[in-house]
């Protein structure tokens, strides 16, 4: 099976699976193919529970709210609860060109078509009403905690490194602010209340048989003074091969390649 993206809330992981078993590398590149699968975990322990079943569709869990798992499935967003599957209609197709994202009780996303150029974020509140242009960005985008945070990158030579920045726009006072960074590539971010996480690594660079060997730094940023602060993993080694996929206020969860272990990392 394919995985297709994990989310969590207090007491529950949730995540969701694509496709028949894995046969090897397709001979395009492409999304899985159906069925689309969504699971419910406690964290406390026991076996996971299917809670969706698509025959003919696969599915990306966005959020785990109040209301139930917020997950982007054909171009639309729904809400799976207790009572079902509700279609958020007030919220328009959003084709595979976009990047989507859900905090705070509002759905967010930009068109990735424009990801080098600058481009509009758009939102809309969960519960109804009418999208809105939040800002314009310039790249890639993580939304949370009443902050959005975007990606910018640029190719330096001498040596070949792709350079990427994070901006951030606090969605109160309207104040952009650039974070620090080492001069890298980063990996997907995971933003807190305080902090911003990614893995340091050169995309341009960085590979070969020693990928899944080499270990790399996994960093952080503090959102308020701006101080970056490298972590010290005891027994565990961040490389190419393991990929941040969630978080929650204490934990940071990895995933691992080729073997697909989730590993869990506390927060210091």
């Amino acid at each position: 099976m394919s995985q297709m993206g994990i989310v969590t809330n207090e007491t529950h992981v949730y995540f969701a699976e694509a496709g028949p078993p894995w046969p090897g590398p397709p001979e395009e590149p492409g999304p899985p193919p159906p069925p689309g699968l969504l699971y419910s975990a406690q964290k406390a322990g026991g076996s996971a529970e299917l809670l969706l079943e698509l025959e003919d569709e696969i599915l990306t869990p966005l959020a785990a709210t109040q209301q139930g798992v917020v997950i982007l499935s054909g171009e639309r967003l729904y809400l799976v609860g207790d009572d079902g599957v509700e279609l958020l209609e007030h919220i328009p197709p959003l084709s595979i060109a976009y990047d989507v994202q859900v905090a705070d009780g509002r759905a967010y996303w930009s068109n990735w078509g424009s990801v080098r150029e600058p481009t509009e974020l758009f939102a809309a509140d969960l519960a109804g009403g009418e999208p809105e242009v939040v800002t314009e960005i310039n790249g890639s985008f993580t939304v949370g905690h009443g902050r959005v945070l975007w990606k910018t990158e640029t190719v330096v030579n001498d040596p070949l490194v792709q350079v990427e920045v994070l901006f951030m726009l606090d969605l109160d006072t309207g104040c952009v602010t650039e974070l620090p960074s080492r001069g890298e590539s980063m990996s997907t971010v995971m933003l807190d209340a305080g902090h911003v996480y990614w893995k340091s690594f050169n995309s341009l660079g960085n590979s070969g048989e020693d990928g899944c060997v080499l270990p790399l730094p996994l960093l952080r940023a503090n959102l308020t003074s701006g101080a970056l602060e490298e972590l010290s993993v005891e027994g565990f080694d961040i490389t190419l091969c393991t990929d941040l996929v969630a978080q929650n206020d204490e934990t940071l969860f990895m995933r691992t390649w080729p073997d697909q272990s989730l590993i869990a990392i506390d927060k210091p």
